[in-house]
């Protein structure tokens, strides 16, 4: 998650880059299926950012529904984002 400054991150699988800034997470989806990242993180400027391990991620998931229904409205925002064909 970064809380200050500004991330480049770079997909090796899709080709593709974004910026995340205070508030995002950086590849949140790879710690939620435990798989390996194919994502690199670049900081832009001077950069704050918090890391949890999955196990940690998940036990703070199961004591706290607002971080769940957070997650969800995430997810769910980015798939409105994303263009059909």
């Amino acid at each position: 998650m970064v809380v200050k400054g500004k991330v480049e991150l770079t997909s090796r699988d899709l080709g593709s880059r974004r910026v995340a800034g205070p508030g995002e997470p950086v590849a949140m989806n790879f710690v939620l299926t435990r798989e390996p990242s194919t994502v690199s993180a670049t900081a832009l400027e001077d950069t704050f950012a918090l890391s949890i391990g999955a196990e940690d991620f998940f036990n703070l998931l199961s004591q706290n529904t607002e971080i769940e229904v957070s997650i969800f409205k995430y997810f769910t925002r980015r798939l409105e984002k994303i263009p059909t064909r």
